[in-house]
């Protein structure tokens, strides 16, 4: 699968487009064929690696997930054992650890099922930025 991997912290000169095997669910989790993913705050401070407060978590000299990416928007190609509600074609939406790739892995209890007439460009940006959106406008 094609996937941006980024390697050591920057500007989007980091990013690369590389070939990378297509990764199998474990238990509890999901395979996603990626539609959209989308590009917010949180990834433009993993990209930079600023503050630099962030990087014992996500890494000194660069980020331990290479592939860069969380909010996504997909239909569901596999899933690993004990995944319950969701199914083989299922559209779905929510976050995923590297979701800049033509695959994602997710954990099945942070996607939910796509409503019919959300498409998957607008349904990328509702985990991050929509929650961000609803949360300025209520609180």
């Amino acid at each position: 699968m094609r996937a941006i991997v980024q390697h050591g912290y920057g500007d989007a000169a980091t990013w690369h487009v590389s070939e990378l095997p297509v990764p199998t669910p474990g238990r509890g989790q999901v395979l996603v064929a990626v539609e959209a993913a989308a590009i917010d705050r949180g990834t433009w401070h993993l990209m930079t690696g600023e503050p630099l407060l962030m990087r014992p978590v996500f890494g000194f000299r660069g980020l331990r997930q290479p592939v860069p990416g969380r909010d996504v928007a997909g239909t569901i190609a596999a899933l690993g054992d004990g995944v319950d509600g969701l199914a083989v074609g299922d559209r779905v939406y929510g976050t995923a650890d590297g979701s800049l790739a033509e695959h994602a892995l997710a954990k099945a209890e942070r996607l939910a099922r796509a409503p019919r007439g959300l498409g998957a460009l607008a349904a990328a940006v509702v985990p991050v930025s929509g929650q961000t959106a609803l949360a300025a406008v209520h609180d």
